[in-house]
């Protein structure tokens, strides 16, 4: 006997992850956030070699991440829709 899925339980299921995925890739962007010295006298430390690639892509990830998610958003309105769970 088949299971009965639930009309749109895969594309609630598809967002469920693409939450998931899109706040581990804007954690990995916290190591990037920009700080003001407060002290003057305080020289600043160079940052490391690649750090500026290393932002670059960390918000790159996150950017895709959040299209991902919209676009499973989208796909679960549009199924709910479609079922009529939602006017």
């Amino acid at each position: 006997m088949q299971a009965k899925i639930k009309p749109c339980e895969q594309e609630a299921e598809a967002l469920r992850r693409a939450i998931d995925e899109w706040v581990k890739a804007s954690e990995a962007t916290r190591d990037y956030l920009v700080t003001m010295q407060q002290d003057p006298q305080i020289d600043l430390e160079p940052l490391p070699l690649g750090f500026f690639e290393a932002m670059q892509s960390a918000y790159e990830r996150e950017r895709r991440a959040r299209e991902r998610c919209i676009q499973a958003n989208d796909a679960l309105y549009t199924c709910m829709e479609k079922h009529k769970l939602i006017d």
